[in-house]
């Protein structure tokens, strides 16, 4: 393989892969070796798939691999505080946009018009 800047690392193998069997087809190497090469190739990229699960589950990606001692988060973590304030300021603003002091549910009669009861 090439180095990895060369369209990375899951490519390589997938160039990798695909000579090992046109080298299989042509009988240029045997069935064992052939599958030695699969089960590598597997090997990286069960590795790479278990890099992607472990950035979607921490919302952040390892700077230089997944065993990277330091992860450059993909949203800043938000502290209960902060979460709770901006929790208050959607309800104010939602407060504002209907015109209302609470966020009271409408009663059936006063937004929904008559019940099913009413109409008999």
């Amino acid at each position: 393989m090439d180095n990895a800047s060369n369209g990375g690392i899951v490519r390589q193998v997938t160039d990798e892969l695909l000579e090992t069997m046109r080298m299989l087809r042509e009988k240029k190497i045997s069935a064992q070796e052939a599958t030695a090469s699969a089960v590598l190739g597997r090997t990286v990229i069960d590795a790479a798939k278990a890099e992607t699960d472990f950035i979607r589950a921490v919302k952040g990606m390892p700077s230089g691999g997944i065993w990277s001692k330091r992860i450059d988060y993909l949203e800043p973590p938000v502290d209960t505080k902060t979460a709770n304030a901006y929790g208050k300021e959607l309800a104010a603003r939602a407060s504002e946009s209907i015109g209302c002091d609470s966020m009271k549910k409408p009663t059936k009669s006063e937004e929904f018009g008559p019940t099913a009861e009413e109409w008999k």
